[in-house]
């Protein structure tokens, strides 16, 4: 449509009505082919996308239109997207600064802060610790300020270190063979247990179809799904027997709004499990610790930052003790600090024989944790 716009052949009367519109869809349809969707069809359900097209697709409706002197504020627009597309996003981030807006960006990418005008660093730490700004200044500026955890990882001092040693597995696999479904084409992999696995690639690619397709939130088209040797679709495992072995923190966080942060972790041991309320609250406040929001236990999701959501996410996941765990994207709103806890979390748990799929668009940190890479 980006290219078809330029070849209709209007009357003067229709030329003259049309050109505001034209011009309206161009500006949005240019915005779109700049953060690389420019291969999605116009009829595609907005409920098929991966969370890296959606967030494009919000970012189009509210700087798609190339207005001068506004002021935007930005929540974490780079959630979700490859680096590739990541470029292109600062790319079309500058392009409004320099037509005169405003940007306020939050973010925990590390090129976006590298490559702002101005940064603002707020902590020291999360929840009842934060609160404060840290350092102010240029990037380089705050990369210098050694109060500052960003400014550490920004320097180098700080790192996430990368182990020593990989895992070998279980000698057992779960295997896509000649699956078809949205963006995938006749893909066939397989995904060894017992170990932390990264599966990358482009935005809009298709992996989270493929993580979803894992545990059959998403039925293929075509193909067939193994798990030890058997096959789920022609039913030789039961498939909510097959369903049970999956946990899953999803890029968008489904948390119930109603529900507070305790709840929303007790609520499957509770009601699946049918494990006492007692018991079940003291292993959640357990997890809320590990992932440092013990203090936001009575706290509802809507009181809380997109990072908080996400740990929230997962430790109602571990609450369910499954054997493989799905991330989609599970650690992209959080700071390197934060990251790096975690990982640690991770790592004990594929020590424990768990196994780990990680969907994520960073290259170091596929490279930093995975036993196995999926492209």
């Amino acid at each position: 449509m980006y290219k078809r716009q330029d070849q209709l052949v209007l009357t003067d009367n229709e030329a003259t009505i049309a050109r505001p519109i034209l011009k309206e869809i161009k500006d949005r349809l240019t915005f779109l082919n700049n953060v690389g969707l420019n291969y999605l069809t116009l009829s595609r359900s907005a409920g098929t996308l991966s969370g890296g097209e959606s967030q494009r697709i919000r970012l189009a409706t509210q700087i798609g239109s190339n207005l001068s002197g506004v002021l935007y504020i930005l929540d974490e627009p780079s959630i979700g997207l490859h680096q590739r597309d990541n470029d292109r996003l600062i790319a079309s981030l500058k392009k409004m600064r320099d037509l005169g807006n405003t940007l306020i960006v939050v973010e925990h990418d590390e090129d976006t802060m590298r490559e702002a005008d101005y940064l603002i660093d707020v902590g020291p730490g999360a929840g009842v610790f934060g609160g404060e700004i840290v350092a102010a200044g240029t990037p380089k500026q705050v990369a210098r300020n050694s109060k500052s955890i960003t400014g550490q990882y920004l320097s180098g001092k700080r790192k996430i270190p990368v182990p020593t040693e990989r895992r070998s597995g279980n000698g057992h696999y779960i295997e896509i063979t000649g699956a078809s479904e949205n963006n995938l084409q006749d893909i066939t992999a397989r995904f060894p247990l017992g170990k932390f696995i990264a599966v990358t690639g482009v935005s809009g690619s298709g992996k989270s179809t493929f993580l979803r397709c894992l545990n059959l939130l998403e039925i293929p088209t075509d193909g067939d799904i193994l798990f030890h040797g058997q096959s789920i679709l022609r039913k030789e495992m039961k498939i909510d027997k097959y369903r049970e072995k999956f946990g899953m923190v999803f890029q968008l966080f489904n948390l119930f709004e109603n529900l507070s942060v305790l709840d929303n972790v007790t609520v499957g041991p509770r009601r699946v499990k049918k494990i006492p309320k007692e018991q079940a609250e003291k292993q959640a406040m357990e997890l809320l610790r590990q992932v440092g929001l013990e203090d936001k236990a009575g706290a509802y999701p809507s009181q809380l930052s997109g990072g908080q959501k996400q740990r929230v996410a997962i430790a109602r996941t571990l609450a369910m003790d499954p054997e493989v765990i799905l991330f989609d994207e599970a650690t992209s709103a959080l700071d390197p600090e934060m990251v790096g806890e975690v990982l640690q979390i991770m790592r004990q748990l594929a020590q424990q024989g768990m196994t780990m799929v990680v969907v994520t668009h960073e290259m170091g940190f596929a490279r930093e944790v995975g036993d196995r890479v999926v492209f």
